[in-house]
């Protein structure tokens, strides 16, 4: 038997019970972003424009790899996934030695 395509994946599930905690993090490092920023504005020269540069820089370069990992961290949560659940549906259809040779 086949699940509906409506049904949550479970890792979805287990980020939505999580989302806080990465929530609060974001928080947390865009408020320390924000004072260094200010820190920067208030001493004066343009320490902030240059330090935002670098930092877009850096965003340009790393984002590829960062798309890219999480790209196979999803395929790798779906297949196993899709791999267990296909198991436990092939065991759970057949049974004994029959089913393991392919009969």
């Amino acid at each position: 038997m086949s699940t509906p395509l409506s049904s949550p994946h479970p890792a979805e599930e287990n980020m939505t019970t999580r989302g806080n905690g990465l929530l609060v993090t974001t928080l947390a490092m865009a408020g320390i972003a924000l004072a260094l920023v200010g820190v920067g504005y208030f001493r004066g020269g343009r320490e902030h424009i240059e330090g935002l540069h670098t930092a877009l820089g850096t965003t340009a370069r790393m984002l590829p790899l960062l798309l890219c990992a999480f790209v196979v961290a999803g395929m790798m949560q779906a297949r196993s996934y899709l791999v267990s659940s296909s198991l436990s549906g092939w065991a759970r259809g057949r049974g004994g030695k029959a089913s393991c040779l392919g009969r």
